[in-house]
């Protein structure tokens, strides 16, 4: 993996599920009123090839546009094929993205299934709480549900449920407004005047295409802007926000209380104080990597889904960039926010309860994560193995 992609593993999986949903609505902002269709993009249900076929044959007659988005493509294949998977409804995912084939739920689950059968959760145990960290990845593919029957386990024994932010409390007005007012560059200056000419020729074909007017991102901030054009990729690639892990056990929360570890307000300044410079080198090698953004992508699921965390830590860490300024932020995203956790983990397994911690899963492997912090305060976890 390239220095530049690995950091974008490591900013994605470091990030809160709430920058994720705020990402997206600036990218929902900056949308073409008028999008383009596409031509051949397919979706179907990962055992159902009858209905694999219908939707990419109809697509491909529908339409043929000479700018294709992929974004409308994905939403629109996916709306087509629940209408005619009848009971398999809900199970549809994307399968192929213009020439590129992605691999199925189905198929992420055999590779991961080749390799040692742990997962992506440990329990901790004092003498008054019990507490389980489950590594959470923001944005998934709905197909990938249900979980592990022991994921399950986990939080129905739990009486609380640990977030590092609770989306439902994000007004999206406000929060919006929130990221907008720290996101958006001086009025005397746009995106392009701080990008070399070869990244303005990459940032006008990605708004292409993903159907964002290019002038509406001229005010985004180049760290806005990188993170805005990486949820919006994955989004196209079927991994939307609304399947996160954190939205799969919301829906599940019953009468558990609910903590937060951080706040919005958190997350946006330690995003947005990067200096200009390093938010400039973000960007622009996140817009020479997006064409892999696929291969990383399904990389960092089969390492999840195998609980591989040495294996998770190294797409993160194999390079962790070239200047001062990169290197500064990868630990303020990472070690720091990860001491901090800790610290409150720490707090949890002093009082009682059972509490379900889940936080993205780039916070706990390494040297500097959550299992170490918690390790050097002398808390012994045990990683639990797929049934």
């Amino acid at each position: 993996m390239t220095k530049t992609a690995s950091r974008l593993v490591q900013r994605l999986l470091g990030l809160a599920a709430a920058f994720v949903l705020c990402a997206q609505a600036a990218g929902a902002a900056a949308q073409q009123t008028s999008a383009a269709a596409p031509q051949t993009y397919a979706v179907a249900p990962p055992t159902y090839d009858a209905v694999a076929e219908a939707p990419t044959q109809a697509n491909s007659r529908a339409t043929s546009a000479p700018q294709p988005n992929k974004v409308l493509a994905a939403s629109r294949a996916l709306e087509r094929c629940n209408r005619t998977a009848g009971p398999r409804a809900g199970q549809c995912e994307i399968i192929r993205l213009g020439d590129q084939r992605l691999r199925t739920a189905a198929q992420l689950r055999e590779a991961a299934g080749s390799k040692a059968r742990k997962l992506f959760l440990w329990r901790y145990r004092s003498k008054s709480a019990t507490v389980y960290l489950a590594g959470s990845i923001h944005m998934l593919k709905a197909t990938l549900y249900p979980l592990n029957s022991q994921f399950q386990r986990a939080f129905d024994a739990a009486d609380t449920l640990v977030l590092e932010i609770d989306p439902r409390q994000l007004d999206p007005a406000t929060a919006s407004q929130a990221m907008f007012s720290r996101g958006l560059l001086p009025a005397d200056t746009t995106l392009n005047a701080e990008l070399s000419e070869t990244a303005r020729a990459q940032l006008a074909a990605r708004a292409g295409e993903y159907g964002i007017e290019l002038s509406n991102l001229q005010r985004f901030s180049p760290m806005l802007a990188a993170q805005t054009l990486t949820v919006t990729s994955m989004a196209a690639l079927g991994y939307p926000s609304q399947s996160g892990v954190e939205q799969y056990f919301l829906q599940q929360l019953g009468s558990r209380r609910v903590l937060e570890l951080e706040s919005l307000e958190q997350q946006l300044d330690l995003l947005f104080s990067v200096p200009l410079p390093v938010q400039v080198e973000m960007l622009e090698s996140t817009l020479a990597q997006l064409d892999d953004i696929q291969h990383w992508l399904e990389a960092m699921v089969i390492a999840w889904l195998s609980g591989n965390a040495s294996e998770l830590d190294e797409l993160m860490q194999s390079q962790m960039g070239e200047s001062d300024g990169a290197i500064a932020f990868g630990k303020r995203l990472l070690d720091e926010r990860n001491t901090r956790m800790a610290d409150q983990i720490a707090g949890f397994l002093e009082s009682s309860g059972t509490f379900f911690v889940l936080v993205g899963a780039a916070h706990y492997p390494g040297p500097g994560g959550i299992l170490a912090a918690l390790d050097a305060r002398g808390f012994k976890g045990q990683q639990l193995l797929a049934d």
